[in-house]
């Protein structure tokens, strides 16, 4: 799955694959990046981590646009983000 780009590694410890699994893993991630295979055919496609951060984003920006107070300082890099995108 890895290979054809529907899948994602997350190598936690104590689970992470010997040395040679984790290399393999590695080139053929990269090979299915570099030949736009599986999901990243798509050139709008985000990753799991990007979408979330997007949702937590909209969320922290229509809080403060419907008059809210201004959000906590744990968000002010959400908003800060959105300024320079």
């Amino acid at each position: 799955m890895v290979e054809s780009c529907w899948a994602a590694t997350f190598s936690i410890y104590p689970s992470i694959p010997r040395y040679a699994n984790l290399v393999l893993l590695q080139e053929v991630a990269k090979d299915a990046y570099d030949n736009k295979k599986g999901a990243w055919a798509d050139p709008e496609m985000l990753t799991g981590y990007e979408f979330r951060m997007y949702v937590r984003l909209y969320d922290t920006l229509k809080s403060w646009l419907r008059g809210k107070s201004y959000p906590p300082k744990s968000d002010m890099y959400g908003l800060h983000a959105i300024v320079w995108i």
